[in-house]
């Protein structure tokens, strides 16, 4: 079973994973600056979504060198989402329940079946796990607005979570699961995450958020 922390060899498949990277940035970047109608808030929303993406290009090449490295700048890519959304929404109640909800049936369902071995590494899946979480059940708020944007931005965040869910069969595989099955599930993944890339930088070509409020002056 190949090491999660072991360097590996720079090769064509990483360079050509972080070249469609770092495409989806700069896509980011072209549809919020051809964005007319933007103001001070969707420009903060953008700003920090836009740093997710970036840190989310810098974190697929460090997670091919090293997890720990690649985690912590994911997670860190996370919060500039939750802290984008935070622009907007607020935690309660009903938000709450969705991370306690989905940590807790994610965490259960990843215990108990046979498909991975995660070498102690099973508490920083689950706190990984939490961050999408939170990330997710702020940007529900957006789906309150009637712009399709705010919809696709919330589609996004859900395909990350799909994502970094079949991911697990690439770090963590149990012994004895089929390689060839491996690397369909990690092939899916990858298609998975660039959707997500996409929908998350084309939502920023318009401001989605449409309603009279501060943070919108």
């Amino acid at each position: 079973m190949n090491n999660p922390c072991a360097v590996v060899s720079f090769n064509i498949a990483l360079l050509c994973k972080m070249l469609a990277s770092a495409c989806f940035v700069i896509y980011g970047l072209l549809c919020f600056s051809k964005c007319k109608d933007k103001n001070k808030g969707f420009k903060k929303v953008s700003s920090l979504m836009l740093s997710g993406l970036f840190l989310g290009f810098a974190a697929d090449l460090l997670l091919e060198i090293n997890f720990y490295a690649g985690f912590v700048v994911f997670v860190t890519a996370h919060i500039f989402y939750f802290l984008g959304f935070s622009v907007y929404s607020k935690m309660d109640k009903v938000k709450w329940a969705i991370v306690i909800g989905f940590v807790a049936v994610f965490a259960t369902v990843d215990y108990v079946v046979p498909w991975f071995n995660f070498q102690g590494l099973f508490p920083v899946v689950v706190i990984y796990s939490a961050v999408w979480a939170f990330v997710f059940a702020k940007s529900v708020e957006s789906l309150k607005f009637k712009s399709v944007n705010a919809k696709i931005v919330v589609a996004g965040i859900v395909l990350f979570g799909i994502s970094d869910i079949l991911l697990q069969f690439k770090f963590f595989p149990a012994e004895g699961f089929s390689p060839a099955a491996g690397a369909v599930i990690f092939a899916v993944s990858n298609a998975v995450y660039y959707i997500a890339q996409l929908l998350i930088g084309y939502s920023l070509s318009k401001n989605f958020i449409d309603y009279s409020s501060p943070f919108q002056q």
